[in-house]
């Protein structure tokens, strides 16, 4: 099975998704990929193919050195000189080459360490064959077919380091079989030609493999960046749907839902909770006198003040509609709202936006009603949005440019400046 792929974050799905499709839907008969897939597919895999590697490495050692007790038998003539390659020569080698194929930085050299494990095995049963005149020798083709067939469909190489690893096994091994002393012409041919089929067969079986890996793969990481671009964009509508697009601070429908869990939470845990709701004075007039691009430009400074008045993160600011904005304060008595709400309006004081038409003061300037307490004296978070209206048509009633705090008795009227 292919390694579960992953979206690496150095490239967006975004750009990767386009070159997949169109591989997917095209082929890919030379078995790479175009540079940003093929990156992605070494990297995912690369895991899996070291784990494989050094596995596989130990096991083919294990299946090479079994043939120690095969060799006094089938060549009496060399079998010292083939036990001291086997053991002083090759395995140790493979042994070096799979201790290094644990190092991670090695995962991009695994086929190319793989492919000359290979034809180490193959070369040196090459030279074992060479240099017995036994008449045995040409059954130690077998050798490299087993060996060849091992690391091609066992080991599973990659497609092109496997037909390297075929004409260069060919390259020294045909020669060596047609000179065998004490082998017949006709066994010769046959053991070259069984060696040539069992190669094509294995290249065959090779190519195959890899192109179902490498599809398999692709169609993963097609739904991998799927998911991902989906999980995305649906993040980006959570976030268009929670903030107001134009001043930055949370939109009424994000006001709504924490509304209802802070008044649930102040009931359960019998903490008071208040509310501020805020009008720029005379907005319309603004609007009509410098307009709506102004208006809108007002609007953003105005969320910038709100937030930046603010000191707890459990804070909550929203645009509640138009020129008008809540605050929603946990865990906060009515006097301590009356403090934030002096800082906003003075705040915005401070700011110190033009507006020539108004009639309260010749800058933007706020109305603010609070209501806050106990969620028991309320009964409901809609009493409790109700009185903080209440308050804030006070505050317009006589003047604007104040704060007043709603009071179940009366309401008390705060007027700074």
């Amino acid at each position: 099975m292919p390694a579960k792929p992953t979206a690496n974050p150095a490239t967006p799905p975004t750009a990767l998704l386009p070159a997949l499709e169109a591989t997917l839907h095209g082929k890919f008969t030379h078995l790479r990929f175009a540079p940003p897939l093929e990156a992605h597919y070494l990297t995912d895999t690369a895991p899996a193919r070291s784990r494989r590697y050094v596995l596989l490495g130990l096991i083919a050692a294990v299946l090479f050195n079994i043939f120690n007790f095969t060799d006094q038998l089938m060549l009496p003539d060399v079998y010292q000189l083939a036990w001291m390659i086997r053991l002083t020569v090759v395995t140790p080698l493979m042994l070096v080459m799979l201790a290094l194929g644990r190092l991670g930085k090695l995962d991009p050299y695994l086929d190319a360490m793989a492919m000359t494990l290979g034809l180490l095995c193959c070369i040196s049963l090459v030279f074992i064959m060479n240099m017995s005149s036994h008449a045995n020798a040409i059954h130690y083709v077998k050798g490299l077919m087993l060996t060849f067939m091992y690391v091609s469909i066992v080991v599973r190489m990659h497609f092109w380091y496997t037909l390297a690893s075929a004409i260069l096994i060919m390259a020294a091994a045909g020669p060596t079989i047609m000179s065998l002393a004490g082998s017949a012409i006709e066994l010769k041919i046959n053991s070259l030609v069984e060696l040539t089929a069992t190669m094509v067969i294995s290249l065959m079986a090779n190519y195959q493999m890899e192109f179902e890996a490498r599809r398999e793969y692709l169609r993963n990481l097609r739904e991998t960046l799927r998911t991902s671009a989906l999980a995305a964009e649906n993040a980006a509508l959570s976030k268009i749907a929670t903030l107001d697009a134009l001043t930055g601070l949370a939109s009424r429908r994000q006001f709504d839902t924490q509304l209802q869990l802070i008044w649930q939470q102040a009931e359960q845990l019998n903490r008071p909770m208040s509310l501020i709701f805020i009008d720029v004075d005379h907005f319309k007039r603004f609007n009509d006198h410098y307009g709506h691009p102004e208006g809108d430009r007002c609007l953003m400074q105005i969320g910038e003040v709100i937030r930046s008045s603010l000191q707890r993160h459990t804070d909550l600011a929203a645009r509640y509609g138009g020129e008008e904005f809540v605050v929603l304060l946990k865990e906060c008595a009515p006097e301590d709202a009356l403090i934030v709400a002096r800082r906003i309006r003075q705040a915005m004081q401070n700011r110190a936006i033009p507006h020539a038409d108004s009639p309260t003061a010749q800058i933007v300037t706020l109305s603010l009603g609070i209501a806050g307490g106990m969620p028991s004296e309320f009964n409901t978070a809609a009493t409790l949005i109700e009185a903080a209206d209440d308050a804030l048509y006070q505050a317009k009633s006589h003047g604007r440019n104040r704060v007043v705090t709603f009071n179940k008795a009366h309401l008390k009227q705060n007027i700074t400046g």
